[in-house]
């Protein structure tokens, strides 16, 4: 993945923004004290500078996880037209995934080695605030 800036407006829920040790996924816009700023799915803040935000520009898909039959969800590489939906891992390699969209998808990938693999950091089925 590589970083860009973007105007603030124009990011999308679900978009990678990069945090201590790799990337998160953002959440919600919101306006506080005139001060405008992207939540991210762990409840951190993320403002913007001069109306621009750094973003990751993604290698995998961010609005869609592959789930396995064994219910562990997997990020997901870009679709090829004409075959079936491959998952990051070496894990999911093979596997028939069910694909379930989403507008924060990332943020429910279950799989260690896809997250790892992509960098997403935060904690998976918890909250935590990260202080900011």
């Amino acid at each position: 993945m590589q970083i860009t800036r973007l105007p603030i407006t124009e990011i999308t829920r679900g978009s990678l923004a990069p945090s201590d040790g790799g990337a998160v996924v953002l959440g919600t816009l919101s306006n506080r004290d005139g001060r405008v700023f992207w939540y991210d799915t762990d409840g951190g803040r993320h403002y913007e500078t001069g109306g621009m935000l750094a973003v990751y520009v993604p290698t995998v898909r961010i609005h869609a996880y592959g789930q396995d039959r064994n219910g562990k969800r997997h990020a997901l590489l870009p679709q090829v037209e004409k075959e079936t939906p491959r998952g990051v891992c070496a894990d999911s390699q093979g596997e028939e995934l069910a694909v379930w969209e989403s507008g924060t998808a990332l943020a429910g990938v279950t799989c260690g080695g896809c997250r790892l693999s992509i960098g997403l950091v935060g904690t998976y089925g918890k909250r935590e605030s990260n202080g900011i």
